[in-house]
């Protein structure tokens, strides 16, 4: 009986331990993979900045933008540059602007959000000092945060797409049913092993521990849902072939 115990207790060992890498790769899946791949924000507002200028000089080249007209009142332009390999941005600001904070959304050549960067910058001869971008960056899409230390209250919201949403919401949740049926299971078995509660019970009632499973999925994949999208935001169900560049 002691070694079928003790053989009983390592197989569970072993089955908390693959539990343990799972929930791991659960995380990874909820909070990395799955948002870059489903969660990007859409090119819907990109069409708004438009290149003014290009240039070309040894050792690199640059593009002159003109953001939105809600952020023109403060940022008249911003240039993305390349030099000797490396990517950066400077932007050209009102008279009036002697800081900035924005938020930058980083596209690579495909026209996918790979980056977020906030920013905060002083201003000095209308100017914004150099930053340097990731290397993939392709175009940007600017939302201003503060100008002068104020909070600008018009954000536009972010397209997201709405399929990639409702996809990235039935994955979690079916993530989370998993996860919750397999740490039910261990519970039960590993409890019905050591204390044999289970024994003096003709049968047992699996309706009511389902139905919270089912609901706490529900909730954690809403709340994951919400937690990695931006604010404020808006979903687009058909999203046509566009180019920032």
């Amino acid at each position: 009986m002691m070694i079928f115990l003790v053989d009983e207790v390592f197989a569970y060992c072993s089955l908390i331990i693959a539990l343990i890498a799972g929930v791991v790769l659960y995380m990874l899946l909820i909070s990395r993979i799955l948002p870059k791949v489903l969660l990007s924000p859409v090119m819907g507002g990109i069409l708004s900045e438009r290149g003014v200028k290009k240039s070309v000089f040894p050792g690199g080249r640059s593009v002159a933008y003109e953001p939105k007209l809600s952020v023109r009142r403060y940022v008249r332009q911003y240039v993305l540059f390349s030099e000797n390999g490396f990517k950066y941005i400077k932007c050209k600001v009102q008279e009036k602007v002697s800081s900035l904070k924005y938020e930058l959304v980083i596209y690579d050549r495909k026209n996918k959000a790979v980056d977020r960067l906030e920013i905060t910058q002083a201003a000095k001869d209308g100017y914004t000092e150099t930053v340097m971008l990731p290397p993939e960056t392709s175009f940007v899409h600017m939302n201003l945060c503060e100008v002068n230390g104020t909070p600008v209250k018009e954000k536009e919201p972010e397209l997201y797409s709405g399929f990639g949403a409702l996809l990235y919401f039935v994955i979690v949740f079916a993530l989370n049913f998993a996860l919750g049926l397999t740490i039910n299971y261990i519970v039960v078995e590993f409890s019905d092993l050591l204390l044999g509660y289970f024994q003096c019970v003709s049968s047992v009632d699996y309706a009511p521990m389902l139905a919270m499973i089912i609901g706490v999925s529900l909730l954690c994949a809403l709340s994951t849902l919400l937690l990695n999208i931006g604010k404020p935001r808006k979903f687009v169900w058909k999203i046509g072939k566009q180019s920032g560049r």
